[in-house]
């Protein structure tokens, strides 16, 4: 261990993020699973990766870099070989008068920086950045996946009229491959092969949105389906029957579990594989994006000793990724937590977690049942889907369990009209929900590429609505908007990850009172704005006027007030 590893572990002892016990536990897993301490500490979130940065580049004394939030100059980049940058975990972002800008990963790496200086005949100006920082960063010397694909078409296609099939082969697990590691790198959900007349397309979920990222000819699309069912170890035989399945793969030390469709349609087999990195989902409470509020409110439902949590919104809303947020703040070794899901999405240490099995008759309300008997303290139930789940749930938070769950509605004041519409009684209603939390998430704007510029009302008053002009005019003639340029970090689409707007309506006695009333959602929308809560809408716009997000994902994503 190096003097600076021994003083960052003093800084964290120190500052109380870490207790002596826990920083042993620590060490450990990082030797089990072949990481530094620095990388360890980040994935358990002992401390966030920027913050790591600041602390490591003071004990080096060296200037931190965060390389999320800065555009690499291709011509700084091209000086250092790609190979050499991978290996190293370096990356020169500028060049100046001075010197050259590097930034680096190890700073006792002084043989480096000297051979780097001889080799550019330049000052080398040294900046430090995490290890996760640099690792984003190195995407700048990805090729164009279009290129990439042609190369390896053009290659297999001449190896179709040659006579070696194990060539032929190799270039089709190399295109899917190439789809694979291409899809993980720009942190796609979704990978869709779809069947059309000439060609096929593909195309990636990319923040909620499907982006077309290149084409295949038709000739090679039943090569590449074919590969992908040998790999989910799938019916190659099979055209005419839909088929699941899935497969796991490894990208940069991380394991991913991939899902598999395969349906067949009229001009051949579509396919959509499904990417789920465990890293992806690994946010903590305090990442979502709530709003400070709203998260105190939040923290205060989740530590009673009883009652249910229900997070609510449409598919791919964030719902399952806020429970596991909250999961993680409940996880500790003096309670039993047990969840039933559909998928498990990721696996979560010291809980106990059950996957739904139709073919085996364990649904949420069977796996529900079941769990209730293994003595938990807190309950995850993937889904509340119907009659039978919602009366075991409200029973199970009647009767001492902390109950956390998803419904589908469009706001938090619905959920308790929805609960009641699934033969809920509604003194059980208001008995046991504790906080009912709406949610949808938002593209963020690209933090290498953001800018801000004013234009006059007149020239958007057409374009946006008034209620949202007036509180981005503030009173003057001129507006201020935040938009991404487009870079290559962002795939040129200005935009860069997600983060949830919410809306968190904690159930107060006034609110109990109208429920038992039988009063509509809107009434109780209305009661709960009166008592402080901030809207979907309005914490939408505060994140569009704090330049987080734009105004175009308002519109996209949130019913105007």
């Amino acid at each position: 261990m190096n003097v600076n590893s021994q003083k960052l572990i003093n800084f964290l002892l120190e500052g109380q993020f870490i207790t002596p016990d826990k920083l042993e536990n620590l060490q450990k897993l990082a030797i089990k699973e072949g990481k530094t301490f620095e990388e360890i500490i980040v994935d358990q979130e002992i401390i966030k990766d920027t913050q790591l940065g600041q602390v490591m580049a003071d004990l080096y004394g060296w200037r931190f870099l965060d390389l999320n939030t800065e555009v690499v100059s291709p011509a700084a980049l091209g000086l250092i070989p790609e190979k050499v940058a991978r290996s190293q975990k370096v990356i020169a972002f500028a060049k100046t008068l001075q010197g050259i800008k590097v930034s680096f990963a190890n700073p006792d790496n002084i043989h480096l920086i000297h051979n780097l200086q001889k080799k550019l005949k330049s000052p080398i100006l040294p900046y430090y950045s995490t290890l996760m920082s640099i690792n984003s960063a190195l995407r700048y010397y990805d090729k164009d996946i279009t290129s990439e694909l042609n190369e390896l078409i053009e290659k297999q296609s001449k190896e179709i009229v040659g006579e070696d099939e194990a060539e032929e082969d190799s270039a089709i697990i190399k295109i899917v491959d190439l789809l694979l590691q291409y899809g993980y790198e720009h942190k796609a959900s979704d990978i869709h092969i779809e069947p059309h007349e000439d060609n096929s397309v593909v195309r990636f979920r990319v923040d909620g949105v499907l982006l077309e990222v290149a084409s295949i000819p038709r000739s090679v699309h039943n090569f590449v389906v074919t590969r992908i069912k040998v790999m989910a170890k799938l019916h190659t035989d099979e055209h005419q029957k839909p088929q699941d399945g899935k497969l796991q793969y490894e990208f940069d030390g991380e394991r991913v579990d991939i899902r598999i469709s395969i349906v067949p349609t009229t001009k051949n087999e579509n396919v959509v594989m499904r990417l789920l990195a465990e890293k992806s989902r690994h946010f903590s409470m305090t990442e979502l994006g709530l709003p400070e509020k709203g998260y105190a409110k939040l923290l205060n439902s989740i530590n009673k000793p009883w009652g249910m949590i229900l997070v609510t919104g449409p598919t791919g809303s964030g719902k399952t990724t806020s429970l596991y947020a909250m999961l993680k703040v409940l996880n500790k070794r003096s309670v039993n937590i047990a969840t039933i899901e559909d998928p498990v999405e990721y696996n979560v240490d010291g809980i106990t977690q059950i996957q739904v099995n139709e073919k085996a008759k364990l649904n949420f309300s069977s796996g529900l049942k079941s769990i209730v008997r293994q003595d938990p303290d807190i309950i995850m139930v993937g889904e509340i889907r119907d009659e039978e789940t919602a009366e075991i749930a409200v029973n199970s938070a009647m009767t001492g369990h902390l109950v956390l769950s998803t419904l589908h509605t469009n706001d938090a004041a619905t959920t308790l009209p929805r609960l009641m519409e699934m033969k809920v009684d509604p003194f059980l209603v208001t008995s046991t929900v504790n906080v009912a939390v709406a949610q949808r998430l938002v593209r963020k704007i690209c933090q290498r590429c953001i800018h801000t510029f004013e234009t006059d009302l007149e020239d958007i008053k057409d374009k946006i609505p008034l209620s949202i002009l007036e509180k981005l005019a503030k009173g003057k003639s001129k507006v201020s908007i935040y938009k991404g340029k487009g870079c290559k970090f962002c795939n040129d689409s200005g935009y860069h990850g997600r983060l949830g707007v919410f809306e968190i309506m904690p159930i107060s006695e006034e609110i109990r009172k109208l429920v038992m009333q039988s009063a509509d959602a809107e009434t109780i929308k209305r009661k709960a704005i009166e008592e402080g809560m901030t809207t979907m809408f309005d914490d939408a716009l505060e994140k569009v006027l704090n330049g987080i997000t734009t105004v175009e994902e308002l519109l996209r994503v949130v019913k105007l007030d």
